[in-house]
């Protein structure tokens, strides 16, 4: 995946931080670096800080200064059907339907970071997964793949 540009906060300027970008705020209109904060990043993904530099910004949001940094998206653990489970297999991605969020398993059969019919590569199957409903699981590391232009 490509890196991109953006700006974190002071405390969360470190190489390996995972964020969920979850968009903007009202704060962020009237910010003079709004686009390179926010412009480069997609709403429910995941992001993980790659490479921090030290130009430095002034953040009504972090109510400390915001650096910029390099970000890319990580593999994201996931719960897939056991007949898809292959590694380096190229899936659409399809979330476990199940509400139990008291489940052990629930966050990796909802991840953050993914959506329905993204296009993901399994990086790594990780094993089985005891799920209570009976449905046959393996736990897995998803690489969103980028969309054909």
């Amino acid at each position: 995946m490509k890196l991109k540009v953006t700006l974190v906060g002071e405390r969360q300027a470190r190489v390996g931080f995972r964020f969920l970008f979850e968009g903007t705020t009202e704060l962020c209109s009237r910010c003079e670096v709004r686009n390179v904060c926010l412009g480069n990043l997609e709403s429910g993904r995941m992001y993980e800080v790659r490479k921090v530099s030290r130009k430095r910004f002034p953040c009504l949001l972090h109510f400390e200064d915001a650096v910029v940094v390099e970000v890319d998206e990580p593999p994201v653990g996931a719960a897939v059907e056991t007949r898809t489970a292959i590694n380096n297999a190229l899936i659409t991605y399809t979330k476990i339907d199940c509400a139990n969020r008291a489940c052990e398993n629930w966050r990796r059969c909802s991840p953050a970071g993914l959506v329905e019919a993204d296009r993901c590569r399994i990086v790594e199957v990780k094993g089985s997964l005891q799920c209570p409903l009976k449905m046959q699981l393996q736990q897995v590391s998803l690489q969103r793949q980028p969309q054909a232009s």
